[in-house]
């Protein structure tokens, strides 16, 4: 088990910002062997949280969690309208057709499967992206939600064309290869994947302290396994 204290960047009487790691739920999940949730080894340590929003089990990057309910009022009125800001990166196959750009594409649960769907009846949705540095074939994105849709960022990536490199839901891979990129690579033995979760870091919030009305902004750089791929993109798909 991760020692989460050790990704916990900011902490006060009503607030904690992590740095998750990926692999780790925000909130505790279903299943055989479930993976001690966020929220389940936080509270061990601070006692009752409040989730006030989440990021995809595989995604890693920067949440905040209310310490009171009075905090998660006041933080879940400011994402209700929308008012917090952020920002994702993401490392994406192809690269857009325009950027920076805006996606204005309605989303909907589907009826049976857990996933989302693009639907005219779904609700609106938006994401703006922007290219944070291109490669020949690979491009890393900077993403802002204006809205958040549970899967926004990779439906609405899927759709345009340029999935995340690591999706097997919305995108076709489970892992990504140096082979991919490296003409004649050839591995000793079995081909050990350079990445193999979702490309995907939330690396910025700005909100407004639920106490001190005062704005907080927090940043997480790219996280060391996709600033590998980074590096394996940079020297062999430039």
């Amino acid at each position: 088990m991760l020692k989460l204290h050790r990704h916990v960047i900011y902490s006060d009487d009503d607030i904690i910002l992590v740095n998750k790691p990926a692999g780790i739920p925000v909130i505790p999940e279903r299943g055989k062997h479930p993976v001690p949730s966020l929220q389940e080894q936080l509270s061990a340590i601070h006692g009752k949280l409040w989730i006030v929003h989440r990021i995809d089990r595989d995604t890693s990057g920067l949440v905040v969690i209310a310490k009171t309910a009075e905090a998660h009022a006041h933080l879940s009125q400011q994402f209700e309208m929308h008012s917090i800001r952020k920002e994702y990166l993401a490392l994406v196959y192809g690269v857009p057709a325009e950027s920076p750009a805006q996606i204005d594409v309605p989303l909907k649960p589907h009826p049976t499967k857990n996933i989302m769907l693009v639907d005219g009846s779904g609700k609106p949705s938006t994401t703006l992206i922007k290219t944070e540095e291109a490669f020949r074939r690979h491009t890393l994105l900077r993403v802002r939600i204006l809205t958040g849709r549970r899967h926004q960022i990779r439906v609405h990536l899927a759709y345009i064309g340029n999935p995340l490199l690591v999706d097997t839901v919305y995108g076709s891979a489970d892992a990504f290869y140096l082979s991919a990129v490296k003409k004649g690579y050839k591995s000793v033995g079995e081909e050990r994947p350079l990445i193999s979760r979702l490309t995907l870091h939330a690396t910025l919030l700005e909100f407004i302290h639920p106490a001190s009305e005062e704005p907080v902004l927090i940043e997480s750089p790219l996280p060391a396994d996709m600033e590998v791929v980074c590096k394996q993109l940079r020297r062999w798909d430039s």
